[in-house]
């Protein structure tokens, strides 16, 4: 009874040795690897719209005054930080792990003003915290911000532009669509071309504004030109 007991107490071992061997052999060759579900990790984001290196330094502004650029307004699906996907005609996510490291909103405001500063348009560009009094007046309503996954992918952003006099007289009003199609649908292909859109609205913005300018020299606060 004991040699019985012994012997299968020996193959019992044995086999558990056997499965172990085999457990840590298959684990050290990553069998389970594809059993493991990767960690999600979460990526803040910003649009960067980069000026032109090549265009040539304006020799003179065509707006006295200071300019000071209001915060934007999004249409409600962009409020949040998320990045939002049109997967349908009629469906939208929004992508809880990539999302805009500050507030769309902030984020297109403060480029399209480094933007204008940059492009010498204006006399000078006021800060959002200075209190000095502003002559001209720029606001921008986002209509459209997100990455069309219909079929073949793109980045659509529109952006509706006013500018206006301290006294609140429209001077310029434009809306500006960019579409761009997407390589891949990945978040940092979609900010990328984000970039790449803004950059082209604010190129049109700055040529739009200048041209509709008539010497001479406009001025937004108190009489219409100056001479």
């Amino acid at each position: 009874m004991n040699f019985l007991f012994q012997t299968l107490l020996i193959r019992k071992l044995y086999l558990a040795g056997v499965l172990l061997s085999l457990f840590v052999g298959c684990f050290a060759n990553g069998c389970f690897a594809s059993l493991i579900k990767p960690s999600i990790v979460k990526q803040d984001f910003l649009i960067i719209a980069n000026y032109p290196e090549e265009k040539p330094k304006r020799k003179e502004f065509s707006f006295y005054g200071g300019l000071r650029v209001r915060r934007f307004s999004l249409s409600n699906p962009y409020l949040g930080k998320e990045l939002v996907y049109r997967k349908s005609e009629f469906r939208y996510e929004s992508d809880f792990y990539n999302k805009f490291l500050v507030s769309p909103a902030d984020n297109l405001r403060s480029q399209t003003r480094f933007w204008l500063e940059r492009s010498g348009l204006f006399q000078n560009i006021i800060s959002t915290s200075s209190h000095i009094a502003e002559c001209w007046i720029l606001e921008g309503s986002v209509n459209e911000l997100y990455g069309d996954y219909r079929n073949k992918a793109k980045a659509v952003i529109q952006i509706h532009f006013f500018l206006m006099s301290k006294g609140g007289d429209v001077f310029f009003e434009k809306k500006y669509t960019e579409k761009l199609k997407l390589q891949k649908k990945k978040p940092h292909n979609l900010i990328e071309a984000y970039g790449k859109g803004l950059a082209n609205i604010l190129i049109s913005l700055e040529n739009d504004i200048d041209t509709s300018n008539k010497k001479p020299k406009q001025t937004g606060c108190g009489s219409k030109k100056v001479p």
